[in-house]
């Protein structure tokens, strides 16, 4: 009888990696896809281009996989890879390994939003998921791959465009996330598209991606691509609350409406924003046009 339970255990937990294995490769594709179609136009930039160019792609994608996903002891091959490809003040796994929980419910320790301060427990050095040893780390890798300077690896300070364009990576990720939502309700804690009185301290995904785009491209901002973008942008964000705002809120009735403006959202991103790449010398320098 003991063998047999075991035996079930066993083939249980067998099952349960397989499936977050699996889930977990199929989630990384999809936001690898949506990245590189926000920074290249590309979803396939990084497979079509020198083994140079994938890597410093490969290295972003595998820090946002890191900063925003890990958990549960995962994550080891892609730390692994951002040490040989000599990313600055890479942590051990340990100092920030989200445990104890199922994958899925990850979101509710590193999904509420690039500047959001979790609540550290009681007795503890930092938060479950050590969300600013994950920030650092997407920051190091961006460095790493852009050579913001120095200074972002001395005392913690980051630039402002270096900041922001991590920040782009994380939001573009949580956009994935809302996009392949298939309900109207609410089961976890990310940072939701759109809010009613978005403000800096009650920001929504509009408010952020837009905050960090002022940054990101602040010496084009009289330009004409600029100019349009943010305002298709504001457009866009019009729309998502105002929906929110009816009575009710987001509901079974409006969820398809609601969630087409995370998709348009995301067409927005894949539009604009590699035109605007394009004319950033940080960007030109590593990721050549012909």
């Amino acid at each position: 009888m003991i063998k047999r339970v075991m035996s079930f255990v066993i083939t249980v937990s067998l099952l349960f990696c397989f499936f977050t294995t699996q889930t977990y490769a199929f989630d990384a594709d999809k936001h690898d896809a949506y990245l590189e179609q926000v920074l290249f136009g590309d979803g396939n930039f990084k497979n079509s281009h020198t083994k140079s160019i994938s890597e410093k792609i490969q290295m972003l994608e595998y820090a946002s996989y890191l900063a925003i996903d890990q958990c549960g002891g995962s994550g080891v091959n892609e730390l692994n890879f951002l040490k040989e490809q000599k990313v600055k003040n890479i942590p051990k796994l340990n100092d920030f390994d989200l445990t104890g929980i199922f994958f899925g419910n990850h979101r509710n320790y590193t999904h509420r939003g690039w500047d959001y301060s979790y609540t550290i427990p009681k007795g503890e050095k930092h938060d479950k998921a050590n969300w600013q040893v994950r920030r650092k780390l997407l920051c190091s890798t961006v460095n790493k791959v852009f050579d913001f300077g120095l200074r972002n690896e001395l005392f913690g300070r980051v630039c402002g465009q270096c900041n922001s364009f991590s920040a782009l990576i994380y939001y573009v990720h949580i956009l994935g996330d809302l996009i392949e939502s298939d309900s109207y309700k609410v089961n976890d804690l990310t940072i939701p598209l759109a809010r009613e009185h978005a403000n800096e301290g009650n920001s929504d995904v509009f408010w952020e991606i837009k905050k960090h785009c002022e940054v990101l491209f602040s010496d084009q901002k009289d330009s004409v691509t600029y100019l349009s973008f943010m305002q298709e942008l504001d457009n866009l964000a019009i729309k998502a609350r105002t929906l929110v705002a009816t009575t009710g809120g987001i509901s079974e009735e409006n969820f398809e409406q609601y969630h087409s403006y995370s998709e348009d959202l995301m067409e927005l991103l894949i539009s604009y924003v590699p035109l605007l790449l394009e004319n950033e010398k940080f960007f030109k320098t590593e990721f050549y046009f012909e």
